[in-house]
């Protein structure tokens, strides 16, 4: 009962920290204290799902309501410990971390491509590998779908940040996702996604071109939503100044 009721506690006042964060001061304050050590030194030691949960929870609320955050949190290894996470055996769990470590890389992204970029912004290997990692088929659906809304973001931010995703594995991952699943917002996002990286990695078209064939691309362009359309025509415009003859033929 003692060790039920100091998760309880511990609960309490995460909840209450998870209200303040919305309001960016408040959240621009705490990512750069003190408080940033507190909470992932917490999330590195707990066993408790609802506790990693929240914990990750707060983690990622807090990197979205912050307008500045410090290189120190770069620095702090959170991109790392969050990737941990990722791999938890609960799924909630997995869910929350995904949509955390989403929020901090995209932050980083939007910290890359400057004159000034501090390198110590760059993705951290271990988060992209975890990120694509959640791509696969076996991983649950709403951990799939939150890493492919990352990489879509990142990759339409950042050039230097989306081309660590600009790669054969990554399309054929999100080839297959546009594929087989049913859910209308998670393929669009892995049409526009491929799209995206198509832009950072052209020699990437005849791959994307033969998977989705031309009948279907001719489908898509007729009947598929506005996103799936300007998505496929993006494509198309980038494969029209590449040497591609199969392409060419078929128009």
């Amino acid at each position: 009962m003692a060790a039920s009721g100091t998760v309880n506690d511990k609960l309490n006042v995460l909840v209450y920290f998870e209200a303040i964060i919305l309001n960016s001061n408040v959240a621009n304050r705490l990512i750069n204290s003190a408080f940033m050590n507190l909470l992932t030194k917490l999330l590195k030691n707990v066993k408790s799902p609802h506790l990693k949960l929240r914990l990750c929870s707060i983690l990622g609320q807090l990197v979205r309501h912050s307008t500045v955050i410090g290189n120190e949190v770069a620095e702090s290894g959170l991109a790392q410990l969050l990737s941990e996470v990722v791999s938890d055996k609960n799924e909630k769990v997995r869910r929350k971390a995904v949509a955390s470590l989403g929020e901090f890389m995209f932050y980083a992204a939007t910290q890359l491509d400057d004159e000034q970029a501090d390198p110590v912004w760059n993705l951290a290997p271990v988060a992209i590998k975890s990120l694509v990692k959640c791509l696969n088929q076996g991983e649950d659906e709403v951990v799939r779908f939150y890493a492919c809304k990352t990489i879509e973001n990142i990759t339409a931010q950042s050039i230097s940040a989306g081309c660590n995703f600009a790669t054969l594995e990554v399309a054929t991952l999100l080839l297959n996702i546009y594929h087989t699943v049913t859910m209308d917002s998670f393929r669009t996002s892995a049409a526009v996604s491929v799209s995206h990286i198509c832009k950072l990695n052209t020699t990437l078209f005849p791959t994307i071109f033969e998977s989705i064939t031309c009948k279907q691309f001719s489908q898509a362009l007729l009947d598929g939503s506005q996103r799936i359309q300007q998505a496929f025509l993006t494509m198309i415009n980038i494969a029209l100044t590449q040497p591609y003859p199969k392409l060419n033929d078929t128009l």
